[in-house]
């Protein structure tokens, strides 16, 4: 195993009792056990990809419900810029005020979920073509009824050579096995 930041092989497994507790995102217990190692060369503390990760992952992805405890919605946060607002509301105004966007473009969401994302993407960026990803299809509806979003993909390799202005992922990336191989594939993506 390399380490999922930098590359190196040297990795120092972290000992534990095994009485780690797992929860998943969605803030449910999750059964099974996790291998940790940190790297000595980038100091990035990481799980180990194996077939016990795997398959607690799968048993995530079956029942995974986004913020079920408020029924979806977007979870409000407190930024000092921003406001009080929701998560996405405050993602997709510092976008705005900050992003150096152009007022039509392309984007894709990638853990779309049930949209909170592409729906405030709307709101503030009409002229947009809007595209959300979930590995999951249970919101795929949802997501084609939001104003703007011409497709919903449950990979990458089903956009079959579509081009993005931008590409946002909230809560994504510590998911990928292998996240620097994936953010160097993502640039493939980008006009």
């Amino acid at each position: 195993m390399n380490c999922h930041v930098c590359g190196s092989i040297s990795l120092k497994p972290i000992m534990h009792d095994g009485q780690f507790a797992l929860v998943s995102s969605d803030i449910r217990p999750v059964t099974g056990k996790l291998a940790l190692v940190v790297c000595n060369e980038c100091g990035v503390l990481q799980k180990v990809i194996d077939p016990e990760w795997l398959t607690a992952v799968e048993q995530i992805y079956v029942s995974y419900t986004i913020n079920h405890q408020s029924g979806g919605a977007d979870p409000v946060l407190f930024n000092s810029v921003c406001g009080s607002a929701p998560r996405a509301e405050i993602l997709v105004s510092l976008l705005k005020n900050r992003g150096g966007l152009k007022s039509q473009g392309c984007m894709l969401d990638i853990g779309c979920a049930n949209g909170n994302i592409l729906q405030r993407f709307a709101q503030h960026f009409s002229e947009w073509s809007l595209h959300g990803m979930d590995r999951s299809p249970f919101w795929r509806e949802t997501i084609l009824a939001i104003p703007g979003v011409d497709a919903h993909y449950s990979s990458l390799a089903e956009t079959e050579g579509q081009r993005f202005d931008l590409i946002v992922m909230s809560h994504v990336l510590e998911h990928i096995p292998d996240p620097a191989t994936y953010l160097r594939e993502l640039r493939g993506y980008l006009t």
